[in-house]
């Protein structure tokens, strides 16, 4: 891995858990020193998130975070609920029995992090320990794959952050996540793509339910993505 995939990767990682935050300002010379590294690979970084639609770079403004508005959610999981639906149904007819069984260990491995917390926030994985970056793998088309574990997959990542704005949310996405294994254990590619379909169109619902009322009681359109504004709604 090059220097500038490293940044790429770090970068990325940084934007979806919040250290670098919507709309912020991004210098080159911060980010150098910060990252311990020179101009060149970084700009590579920069120009392939910006490609991404993680980094917005204006001229004569330099680049800053991209802003994950409402509109920008709802057109993202629009795009899951086609794509890893269809996915899931590939992945039924294809998934190996050890790429099942993984699978499995993830949705187990979750359970448990979710009793011993006691809380209903559901803690999204990283690629090999991700539920659906699995079944996309899993789906044996290197197109669904190319777009849902490499071209989009930060991007997906910072918006379904959203799911920890929804009460409730944790229980009832390991409860699809387990109706999903299930389908896929019985090798029933119609039924586990309509699971999959519906588990992401009740999240995109939701969520929005939530922002609205967010919103009508006053709340920032912008504040929204802040970590502040996360607890206020999970509370």
């Amino acid at each position: 891995m090059t220097v500038g995939e490293q940044l790429f990767h770090k970068i990325s990682q940084d934007i979806i858990e919040g250290i670098l935050k919507p709309l912020q300002k991004l210098s080159e010379p911060e980010l150098a020193k910060k990252y311990g590294t020179s101009r060149a690979p970084l700009r590579e970084a920069i120009s392939r998130l910006a490609e991404r639609g993680m980094i917005v770079i204006k001229p004569r403004q330099g680049p800053s975070v991209a802003e994950f508005s409402m509109e920008k959610f709802i057109e993202i999981f629009e795009i899951r609920e086609a794509l890893e639906s269809h996915a899931c149904r590939l992945a039924a007819e294809r998934m190996t029995n050890n790429e099942l069984a993984q699978i499995r260990r993830i949705v187990l491995c979750h359970e448990k992090l979710i009793k011993a917390s006691n809380k209903e926030e559901y803690t999204h994985q990283y690629k090999d320990i991700d539920f659906h970056f699995l079944i996309a793998k899993g789906s044996g088309n290197t197109f669904l794959q190319k777009l849902l574990c490499e071209d989009y997959y930060d991007l997906l990542l910072v918006h379904r952050n959203y799911h920890k704005w929804v009460k409730s949310r944790g229980s009832q996405a390991l409860k699809d996540h387990f109706n999903i294994l299930m389908a896929l254990e019985e090798r029933d590619g119609e039924l586990a793509e309509m699971l999959m379909r519906r588990h992401i169109k009740y999240a995109r619902i939701s969520i929005k339910k939530t922002y609205q009322e967010f919103i009508q009681n006053g709340g920032n359109k912008r504040a929204h993505l802040s970590n502040k504004s996360k607890r206020h709604l999970q509370t």
